[in-house]
């Protein structure tokens, strides 16, 4: 799991993310806002709707599976940046491989990792 330092926690971080993101990404299975925090390190957040994830259990499993990825590209990316991580897409195409090849597109899109 991710350091609590690196997690976005309250409802004005995400809704200031919402609101005025700087840049934004969206592919077929995953969503991304940025916007820049003024920190020397990022903070995450991650969103999985019940409408593709009926059961708790699976919306936790896929938030467990996104902070390992970003952990293990914690490393890479450019710091000063808030990122939101929202899922499009039902669970059943939700793989742990096509999760973080779309993800690691994503960031490189929107040149967050080196």
């Amino acid at each position: 799991m991710l350091k609590k330092q690196y997690h976005l926690t309250k409802k004005k971080d995400f809704n200031r993310l919402f609101k005025a993101a700087e840049t934004k990404y969206y592919g077929k299975l995953i969503g991304v806002r940025v916007v820049t925090n003024g920190l020397n390190y990022n903070r995450f957040g991650f969103i999985v709707s019940r409408r593709y994830c009926r059961l708790a259990t699976e919306r936790n499993l896929i938030k467990r599976r996104l902070a390992s990825i970003v952990k293990e590209n914690l490393c890479k990316m450019v710091k000063g940046y808030d990122i939101v991580i929202v899922v499009i897409a039902p669970y059943s195409l939700l793989k742990f491989d096509d999760l973080q090849q779309e993800l690691i597109k994503a960031w490189k899109k929107l040149k967050l990792i080196v």
